[in-house]
């Protein structure tokens, strides 16, 4: 059957189309441009398909490998398959894993940034990998403890005392995830004030342990006290730029006692000289018996609030009536609730025997 000849909306369709593939391909769009799209579009892309159209796209494709700045995803260091050294292990699904050996050469410099590393092995190779990445680690970071702590000599805190903290910049660390045995290990190791020593510290997320039951009320009866007083006294000590410390305890609270142990503290505050500025981010179970709070203390011109956020979510805010800025504040709350450990995130989850540890499996 012949075909049938096409209709003038066809022909005008086709025409419109072959002269706006025409005027396309007069379209001139300068390198800033297409520098801007690049960086939405993947290296192999770049590199196998619109680096091949022309001399002018192979050109731009070499720039933007050349000046593009690039950032490390999710990296997780693990006790090699043969047991012998360390590898990389990238997540492909719930069961499937792909594994990279360490790379030996000096990253590029275009380098400037990292999402995380978790490590759960830790040798030579290890450090010197670390080494490498150490310009990494001078930007705020994230620094997580899950070590082993049924033995205090363990030989994976002095492989991190020896080897790892010296490649740290302390004045870095904005965020910390610890336990109380972290913070014991940490004050025995390097300082008894070392939490108060991190200037540029303003976040410390902890487990369910240490939320103790005199958090508010340090008291040397009770064993391990000391770390829960580091903590205590860090929440306590103002911060140099104006600026809320953040406690954060995603397990769930099943009483009011850590919250009134707190308020007590509050009450029997009779200075300003250096009133407590803090945000708790606590997470109640649904059973608990939970009641709000707005308190005031003329001695030291404090404001205490105790409020309800949002499903299991509550806030305990601590900070000057003076000069209060409501909005300054709702913008501190957000980010206490919200900022975490999306970036920039350095973990050590490793036991005794230099092996993984579960948090991070």
């Amino acid at each position: 059957m012949p075909t049938p000849p096409p209709t003038k909306k066809q022909k005008f369709l086709c025409a419109f189309s072959f002269d706006g593939q025409r005027r396309l391909r007069e379209l001139f769009i300068c390198g800033d441009i297409w520098l801007g799209v690049f960086t939405f579009i993947g290296p192999a892309e770049l590199g196998l398909k619109l680096a091949l159209i022309s001399w002018r796209f192979d050109g731009l494709v070499d720039t933007h490998f050349k000046t593009r700045k690039w950032t490390l995803g999710e990296l997780k260091i693990r006790r090699s398959f043969s047991g012998i050294g360390a590898q990389i292990v990238k997540r492909l699904s719930a069961y499937q894993f792909e594994r990279f050996p360490l790379p030996q050469e000096p990253p590029p410099a275009s380098l400037v940034a990292f999402k995380k590393i978790i490590i759960s092995f830790l040798d030579h190779t290890v450090v010197e990998f670390l080494r490498r990445l150490q310009h990494l680690f001078d930007e705020r970071i994230t620094l997580a403890l899950d070590m082993d702590f049924t033995c205090v000599k363990a030989p994976s805190w002095d492989f991190v005392e020896r080897q790892i903290w010296p490649l740290l910049n302390v004045n870095s660390i904005s965020k910390m995830r610890l336990n109380c045995h972290a913070v014991m290990q940490l004050r025995e190791r390097f300082s008894p004030t070392i939490l108060r020593d991190y200037a540029n510290l303003r976040l410390i997320r902890t487990d369910g342990n240490f939320i103790p039951y005199n958090l508010g009320r340090p008291d040397d009866r009770i064993k391990g006290t000391s770390s829960y007083e580091a903590l205590f006294k860090w929440l306590h000590t103002p911060r140099e730029d104006g600026r809320p410390r953040v406690t954060k305890c995603p397990p769930f609270l099943y009483s009011m006692r850590e919250v009134d142990q707190l308020k007590e503290t509050f009450n029997n505050a009779c200075s300003s000289d250096a009133a407590a500025i803090y945000i708790f981010v606590l997470h109640f179970n649904c059973l608990a018996v939970v009641e709000p709070f707005e308190l005031e203390n003329g001695l030291s011109h404090e404001h205490l609030s105790f409020r309800h956020v949002r499903d299991t979510l509550w806030l305990l805010t601590r900070g000057p009536i003076a000069a209060r800025d409501a909005l300054k504040w709702a913008e501190w709350e957000r980010e206490a609730m919200d900022d975490w450990e999306d970036n920039n995130l350095l973990g050590f989850s490793i036991n005794g025997q230099q092996g993984p540890m579960y948090l991070w499996n």
